[in-house]
């Protein structure tokens, strides 16, 4: 009986109505997740996304499993909403299903889900694969989740990888495959970032208005640089704009001799 009102109470048009089911389900039935489990294949797809949805707040291996049986649902709508759950649920055992998707797939927003949530769980065995594979395709929104996923995921190689996603795809890439790229350089701090990459990098950085922008593109150049870039940090401690001396500031902390730190103390008083 409780299930036959909490489905009618789904397939309502009224989000109040569908949330209300929810707390109908806290508040009656001891067994929350075992009674969405009898609806996640319910012939409506509606009520597979709202039941998925749902179990976003579990972190069981019951949850996980309900969820994970949805990636491969008739729907387009319920397997993407299985994907980005299965993420925010920290679900690493799905990593496998969620890779075996992204290369059977054909629905792009669900390919760039795929990507988004294996760079947020952190770990994707397949990641030379997957790098190689969608770095060969030229739509830019498959690009964008690819940026993400090569920053969380990527290693040194990959960097030749960004260098040739930026002659293909130019500064319409710039800022997040600067954030890529950084973050591979975060993790192995002895590389430097390939020349055509560090010359945008400064390029944009000349002409940047926004403080915040400015950091990431200036740290990302200087740390690029490696050792190399102690006089461009120099410079940049002395420009007017804070966001560029803030990341001569970072660059200097790990570069810098004590008169440069002396200098950046001054500065930053």
């Amino acid at each position: 009986m409780q299930v036959d009102i909490v489905e009618r109470m789904f397939k309502s048009d009224d989000p109040m109505i569908r949330n209300a089911a929810i707390d109908f389900l806290r508040k009656l039935n001891t067994d929350y997740v075992g009674t969405l489990a009898t609806l996640v294949d319910d012939k409506d797809k509606d009520i597979r996304k709202f039941v998925v949805d749902t179990l976003s707040d579990h972190s069981s291996k019951e949850a996980q499993s309900i969820v994970q049986s949805r990636l491969n649902d008739p729907a387009a709508v319920v397997r993407q909403a299985a994907i980005e759950v299965l993420g925010r649920m920290g679900a690493k055992t799905a990593i496998p299903d969620i890779e075996k998707r992204l290369f059977e797939e054909t629905n792009l927003m669900i390919r760039c889900t795929c990507l988004e949530t294996l760079a947020e769980l952190g770990f994707s065995p397949s990641a030379p694969q997957i790098i190689q594979r969608i770095s060969k395709e030229d739509n830019i929104m498959l690009v964008f989740s690819l940026l993400r996923y090569i920053g969380n995921l990527g290693t040194p190689e990959d960097l030749t990888v960004l260098e040739s996603l930026f002659l293909n795809f130019g500064n319409t890439i710039l800022k997040p495959l600067t954030r890529s790229a950084f973050n591979i350089l975060q993790r192995y701090n002895t590389i430097l970032l390939p020349p055509a990459i560090l010359q945008a990098i400064k390029n944009a950085l000349d002409v940047e208005p926004d403080n915040n922008v400015a950091w990431e593109l200036g740290r990302a150049l200087l740390f690029g640089m490696g050792k190399e870039g102690i006089e461009t940090a120099r410079t940049m401690l002395n420009e007017r704009m804070n966001g560029k001396r803030m990341a001569a500031a970072e660059y200097m902390d790990q570069f810098g001799s004590d008169e440069d730190m002396k200098r950046v103390q001054e500065i930053l008083r």
